[in-house]
C-alpha cells in the first residue's frame, strides 16, 4: 500500500514521504540535500503546485510536480544556510492538488542551539 513509504497524507490523493521537511544547521554555504517521495493514490493524473511562504530563494524544491495516476515520484530537495541563526525558523509550501488547496507542509530551519559541538 501507498502508506508503507509514503505515510503522510495531504489530501486530494496526495501522499508523501515527509510531514515536515527538516534542515540542520550544518554551517554557512553548506547544502544539505535529501529526496522527498510523492504519490498520487487516485486514477487520475495529478498537477502538485508547491509555494513557499513566505518565498525564500534558497530551499531548492520544484515548484511544479506532475504525477500519472497512481504514480509515485522522488524529487530533489535542498538547502543551504546563507548565514548563522542562532534560533529555529520556519516557513510553509502551500499545497495544491489540481488547483485545491490541501494541507501545508512546515520546512524546518534549524539554528545553532542546535548544533553539536565537539572538542
Amino acid at each position: 500500500p501507498v502508506t508503507e513509504d509514503h505515510p503522510y497524507y495531504f489530501g486530494e490523493g496526495l501522499y508523501m514521504s515527509m510531514k515536515v521537511l527538516p534542515f540542520a544547521n550544518q554551517g554557512i554555504g553548506v547544502a544539505q540535500k535529501f529526496v522527498l517521495r510523492l504519490a498520487n493514490n487516485t486514477s487520475k493524473p495529478m498537477k502538485v503546485n508547491l509555494q513557499k511562504k513566505p518565498f525564500n530563494k534558497v530551499l531548492k524544491i520544484p515548484a511544479e510536480i506532475t504525477l500519472k495516476p497512481l504514480e509515485r515520484k522522488e524529487v530533489k530537495v535542498s538547502y543551504a544556510y546563507p548565514k548563522h541563526y542562532s534560533y529555529d525558523r520556519y516557513i510553509w509550501l502551500d499545497i495544491k492538488v489540481n488547483g485545491k488547496k490541501v494541507k501545508p507542509m512546515k520546512v524546518r530551519f534549524f539554528g545553532d542551539k542546535n548544533v553539536l559541538h565537539m572538542k
